[in-house]
């Protein structure tokens, strides 16, 4: 089991999904919890939440802080998703064909 040296996040559930509003907390005071920091499960877990996020804002808020990322922080298969869900929202066309 990996361990993390950043303060553990109370995650919560409102109406039956994950609550982004307690995500965007964890990242404004902690930024965003890498790999390196949550370990492999632990970043997968945090990014599964903001593909699923109501607010078009804050996915885009999230797909910039990955790339601000060093390398190996984020895996480029969920910013590749990340990209593509925003342009379906944008009514674009999909870059990755997630």
């Amino acid at each position: 089991m990996r361990t993390s040296n950043c303060a553990p996040v109370r995650w919560t559930r409102r109406r039956g999904s994950p609550s982004i509003h307690v995500l965007r907390e964890a990242v404004a005071r902690e930024d965003w919890p890498g790999r390196s920091r949550v370990g492999e499960d632990g970043a997968t877990a945090v990014w599964l939440l903001a593909p699923h996020s109501p607010d078009l804002a804050f996915q885009k808020e999230v797909l910039a802080l990955w790339r601000s990322q060093p390398p190996g922080e984020v895996d480029p298969a969920h910013a590749a998703s990340l990209y593509d869900r925003i342009c379906i929202r944008e009514g674009r066309p999909q870059r990755y064909g997630t």
